[in-house]
């Protein structure tokens, strides 16, 4: 078996991860061309991505002895155990000194270079000069690192691993479906988009999750629900119990807290939608769990631009704007995300110049008129995106109601629920 295999979507990292296991294990063929061997190589991203997976796939490839360095000792004796891998795999080279977690090797938050965990791993780094060794880490926080440990000549590459999105996410999702007993109706990649944007970790606790369902219900086989209530109870830690279909309440019961939930979670469903189509995941209704009783789920996006952020902040509104559009009131959900989008849309405006570099924020330029300048700002600001939000649901009430309605009936819907609706609705951006 190819120990790649091991590797499920990241495509470009695997092959960028088979060429170095290649120079490690055919050095002659790279060296005869002029080429040099690399010293090091850095995968760093948030915990469960698959980073040590990955890691050892590269290791067995390569055919090297390995010598693996991971803090599990107090801090001096730590220290001792660094600096005796680095002899040991000197000694032993061709080999790989295997560094996991190396943003954990240090207690401190700082990353200081002077720290002496660090200290003793550039030294390490250092003294392989002329040794047919390579340094492989992992990382969670780069940010935790040190600039002098990450520069050129001590790993010669760092890749960032991400949360799967997209046609990775759907890859992922299907090898962790594959060999379950699934039912006719299940869709393997409307599961994915729920899931994607989340680490493998999660994706294969999910999965496992609705398995954990079906097996105590007794099920022949895991059914859509199963892996969608798996979804909901891993990502959004909402147990399934909670989840309670068939309410049939009142659309106009504004007394109802469950009702005033359905459309603010509504709202933020179909203004996202109506934004950006295929963007709602999933939305979900359910008794009360501390502070929540709803949730918008969205399609994970990597831009980062300013029509982006905009977008992001009427969708944010859009709860608010559907009850003051049916009942003219506010809910404490939707006061919270009042604060959430202010708070936003402040940080755009002082960081990323959002209205203009005039308004970004400066040490030389900070006083009283430049903060009641920013407020302002703010506010002008708040009332365009709130207005849009309000204008595009009052434009598509027809749209917004039978959201509302079908959540109260199923308490969710998916993202196939929410196409079927604006089209059998008609709509208008």
């Amino acid at each position: 078996m190819n120990p790649f295999d091991r590797i499920v979507g990241y495509e470009t990292i695997r092959k960028e991860l088979e060429r170095t296991a290649d120079v490690l294990k055919n050095t002659e063929y790279y060296t005869r061309l002029g080429s040099e061997v690399p010293r090091g190589l850095l995968l760093y991203g948030r915990p469960g991505v698959g980073k040590t997976t990955m890691a050892s796939a590269m290791i067995d490839a390569s055919g090297r002895k390995v010598f693996l360095c991971r803090r599990d000792r107090p801090d001096g004796d730590f220290v001792w155990t660094i600096n005796r891998t680095f002899s040991e795999a000197a000694e032993a080279g061709p080999s790989v000194v295997f560094l996991d977690d190396l943003d954990k090797f240090s207690k401190s938050e700082e990353g200081c270079s002077n720290e002496e965990e660090f200290v003793a791993v550039q030294a390490g780094i250092d003294s392989l000069q002329g040794k047919d060794v390579f340094v492989l880490a992992t990382a969670n926080e780069i940010e935790r690192l040190p600039d002098s440990l990450l520069r050129p000549g001590r790993f010669d590459k760092t890749i960032g691993v991400k949360n799967p999105t997209g046609e990775e996410a759907r890859s992922i999702t299907g090898y962790y479906l594959s060999g379950k007993v699934l039912a006719s109706d299940v869709e393997a990649d409307v599961v994915a988009d729920i899931l994607s944007g989340n680490s493998c970790a999660v994706l294969e606790a999910a999965v496992n999750a609705a398995g954990i369902l079906a097996g105590f219900e007794r099920a022949e086989a895991i059914t859509m629900k199963h892996l969608i209530l798996g979804c909901i109870e891993v990502v959004h830690q909402v147990p399934p119990d909670l989840i309670v279909a068939g309410r049939k309440g009142s659309l106009e019961n504004v007394e109802d807290e469950m009702t005033r939930t359905a459309w603010h979670e509504a709202g933020h469903a179909v203004v996202s939608e109506l934004l950006r189509p295929g963007s709602v995941t999933l939305v979900c209704i359910h008794e009360r769990r501390n502070d929540s009783q709803g949730f918008t789920a969205y399609a994970a996006s990597r831009q980062d631009s300013f029509a982006e952020m905009k977008y992001r902040l009427i969708c944010g509104l859009a709860g608010n704007a559907a009850l003051e559009q049916r009942f003219g009131l506010a809910e404490t959900g939707a006061a919270s995300d009042l604060e959430q989008v202010v708070e936003q849309l402040r940080e755009a405006i002082e960081n990323d110049a959002y209205c203009g570099f005039p308004m970004l924020r400066s040490h030389y330029m900070v006083s009283d008129g430049w903060l009641f300048a920013t407020e302002t700002a703010v506010s002008l600001q708040l009332q365009q995106l709130y207005s849009e939000a309000k204008r595009l649901l009052s434009s598509n009430m027809l749209f917004l109601s039978v959201v509302t309605e079908e959540l109260l009936d199923k308490s969710l819907l998916t993202a196939k629920d929410i196409r079927r609706i604006k089209a059998a609705c008609g709509f208008i951006v």
